[in-house]
């Protein structure tokens, strides 16, 4: 079918033969690991993209079972953001083509096309950081020329647990460095003044911890 996306192709290749209930019980295991990465960037990215795999799947079980698709799917914006702060333009590519191909996930379309924005933010941010370390953040949309200072937070947040730059206090703000190569990560997550504070952990919904698999086995 050549209205398919090459994601979805791919992911059905990979998955046939397999029972259904199986891919549906492997995006939960998935979802669990990816809650418990916490402030493993490459953890969450990958058990992200193991989820979004199972995405077909989990609708069509939700479908056969006279159940609801999940109102929150974490593995959309968790691999949206991951993959834009690494500049993988293709990777967004593809989980716009998955967003856009199934009507029960088309809420998510506006979250996974900032993620373009987010990629061409994070990329004038390390080439600011490159010419002008020590950058301040609160200044950041000021020198950028950008006005979503929320999002500007949002990003330096995800870029930092990424092990892309580091933070130094600065007064109420920070200063702003490239992370060396091989130099692990900072885990200072402290909250500053507004606009400068790291985002907080996602509450998942019917999807959280505790209540994995349930809520698809109540019917409407």
């Amino acid at each position: 079918m050549s209205d398919v996306p090459a994601v979805v192709e791919a992911y059905r290749k990979g998955h046939k033969g397999v029972p259904l209930e199986e891919l549906v019980s492997a995006y939960f295991d998935s979802l669990e690991k990816l809650q418990a990465s916490k402030k493993d960037a490459a953890a969450r990215l990958r058990y992200a993209m193991m989820c979004l795999s199972f995405l077909e799947p989990l609708i069509r079980y939700s479908k056969k079972e006279g159940g609801k698709v999940p109102p929150v799917i974490p593995a959309i914006p968790e691999a949206t953001i991951f993959h834009a702060i690494n500049g993988a333009r293709g990777q967004l590519q593809n989980i716009l083509d998955l967003v856009k191909f199934f009507p029960e996930v088309h809420d998510y379309i506006p979250t996974v096309e900032e993620g373009f924005v987010i990629l061409e933010l994070a990329s004038k941010i390390r080439k600011l950081l490159q010419e002008k370390p020590g950058a301040i953040q609160n200044k950041l949309k000021r020198t950028l020329e950008f006005d979503d200072g929320r999002l500007i937070s949002r990003v330096v947040h995800y870029m930092e647990i990424s092990g892309q730059l580091k933070r130094k206090k600065s007064g109420n703000t920070y200063e702003l460095y490239l992370q060396p190569a091989g130099e692990a990560p900072s885990q200072d997550t402290t909250e500053s003044s507004e606009g400068d504070h790291p985002c907080r952990e996602t509450q998942y919904g019917p999807e959280r911890r505790g209540k994995k698999r349930r809520w698809w086995q109540r019917g409407p």
